[in-house]
């Protein structure tokens, strides 16, 4: 029980590290049973510490110390907007960063814990380094549907006199329809001289004959699916008012990847065209069509059917919006020199070779 009234104490704090400090600007919290005083701190540094709490009554020196150790938050690394925009089938490497670390000095053990939807929603951990300060979940969408994924992580410890603080983190999911599809050309655009009259922009095509296509679908809302890996996309080929069979050009579908600390992240889904010449006003289209029925049959999925089909509230027919965009070149002769260089001849035994922008 308290010798005397808190406030006509006054209480020396000796900490081993410097990582915490005392503020006295708060507002007063409750007091836990048989307390007569709060101490706020705030860390200004990770790592662990000592804190001796003392005071002198009747010229007797009373104290107690306590442990107290210091993280980094625990946070969401990628994807920087701590959301996910998924149809049925596909699923994105969500990656946590920092939060609670074991305790070596204790008697305590890391514990992780996940909370979600099991119906719209699949989940699973990623086996990382033990060392890596990071945490990865792949995140799979079984059904239409919003879900949360909550992650928590604390110190599971031995005996109640310590106490573990619970760091969560929880991430919004989307297993939505596709309805929009957009296309962009991701061939190097250049300045154009001396065409700039006619031309903002010109292009110069490559020595491999590639033209890379960026893929984006959304939903109704217009939010980008992040990953689209189970969608079927149907491509067409035409030049003016001749459409060339798929088969004639060579092309191929891929999605890049970036890795992130080990972790693989979809970043772009693209199309890869091989093409010798371009035809005036040559135009590329395409149109998502189904689910990859195979690929969700493999992971026992059922989407809904007929695919995308949007249910009217009134009438209660269902009915397939049209899924498509297309993307127009319109061409020009080119007229590059046939050298990237020149030479200067300035004097005996001094020549200068200079680079000839096209």
């Amino acid at each position: 029980m308290p010798h005397t009234n808190c406030d006509n104490l006054h209480f020396q704090l000796d900490f081993s590290q410097p990582i915490l400090q005392l503020e006295n600007n708060w507002e007063a919290e409750k007091l836990a049973t048989d307390a007569c005083h709060v101490l706020r701190l705030r860390a200004t540094a990770v790592g662990s510490t000592s804190l001796r709490v003392s005071y002198i009554f009747q010229d007797k020196v009373l104290q107690d110390a306590v442990d107290l150790h210091v993280f980094e938050a625990l946070s969401v690394l990628n994807p920087l907007e701590n959301e996910l925009v998924l149809p049925i089938g596909a699923s994105r490497n969500v990656i946590y960063v920092h939060g609670p670390r074991r305790l070596f000095t204790l008697e305590a053990e890391l514990t992780k814990a996940t909370n979600f939807n099991g119906k719209v929603v699949k989940v699973s951990e990623i086996e990382l380094d033990a060392e890596d300060l990071i945490t990865a979940f792949s995140i799979l969408c079984r059904e239409l549907g919003e879900t949360v994924f909550q992650y928590r992580v604390y110190n599971s410890l031995a005996t109640s006199k310590f106490v573990a603080f619970k760091s969560e983190v929880t991430t919004k999911v989307h297993c939505v329809m596709p309805r929009f599809l957009k296309l962009y050309s991701r061939q190097v655009l250049r300045q154009s001289c001396p065409l700039e009259h006619r031309s903002k922009l010109l292009y110069l095509k490559s020595q491999e004959n590639k033209f890379e296509i960026e893929i984006e679908v959304q939903d109704a809302k217009n939010r980008r699916l992040m990953n689209v890996s189970s969608l079927w996309l149907d491509w067409e080929f035409a030049a003016g008012d001749e459409r060339y069979h798929v088969d004639n050009i060579p092309h191929h579908q891929m999605s890049e990847v970036d890795l992130l600390h080990g972790v693989k992240v979809t970043s772009t889904e693209m199309l890869v065209l091989t093409l010798s010449e371009v035809s005036p006003n040559f135009r590329i289209k395409g149109t998502v069509v189904r689910y990859k029925d195979k690929m969700l049959a493999q992971q026992e999925i059922y989407a809904e059917r007929p695919p995308f089909g949007v249910k009217n509230l009134k009438t209660g027919s269902i009915t397939t919006p049209l899924i498509e965009n297309e993307i127009r070149f319109q061409t020009v002769n080119s007229k590059l020199l046939k050298k990237d260089h020149i030479s200067v001849y300035l004097a005996p035994n001094h020549r200068e070779r200079i680079h000839i922008a096209q």
